[in-house]
């Protein structure tokens, strides 16, 4: 962040053999992955990593005890920086596919017509008998049981 707005965003899912890893690990490859893709910025001056992890406030003073935090601090070791927790429910630039919603939802952004549908709809209106029933259909909505008219479609 700078100046409190985002000027960068990076995001990658976990591999299949590191997702049995424990949380504490996978923010640990995070905080690597990020320090690697910026580190030409993060070297000149002191930069802050936010965390809703807890425990890594503690990276640098713990006892190694996993080839990850060796990683880490070997990443780390000639950077300033300052670990700092952020409550979860603050963290409002958290990656919004890792949040689930209150309310499940699906949005539409393109959709997919295959041509057979409008040679039907084109056949719907050559044939009389076909007309008069989707006429019927669309003017006495409800009275059909669960055939309902949707874009020209029963």
């Amino acid at each position: 962040m700078q100046e409190g707005h985002h000027v960068a965003y990076l995001s990658k899912p976990v591999p299949g053999k590191n997702q049995g890893l424990s949380i504490y690990e996978k923010e640990c490859m995070a905080i690597i992955l990020a320090v690697d893709k910026w580190r030409p910025y993060l070297q000149n001056q002191e930069f802050v990593i936010r965390t809703y992890h807890r425990s890594l406030l503690h990276l640098t003073e713990q006892r190694v005890a996993t080839k990850l935090q060796h990683k880490a601090l070997l990443k780390l070791m000639d950077l300033q920086f300052k670990i700092v927790f952020k409550q979860a429910s603050t963290n409002m630039a958290a990656d919004a596919l890792s949040r689930y919603p209150e309310k499940p939802a699906i949005a539409a952004i393109s959709t997919c017509v295959p041509s057979w549908v409008d040679r039907l709809k084109e056949g719907y209106q050559d044939d009389s008998d076909t007309s008069k029933l989707l006429s019927d259909l669309q003017s006495l909505a409800g009275l059909f049981g669960d055939f309902t008219l949707t874009d020209g479609l029963c």
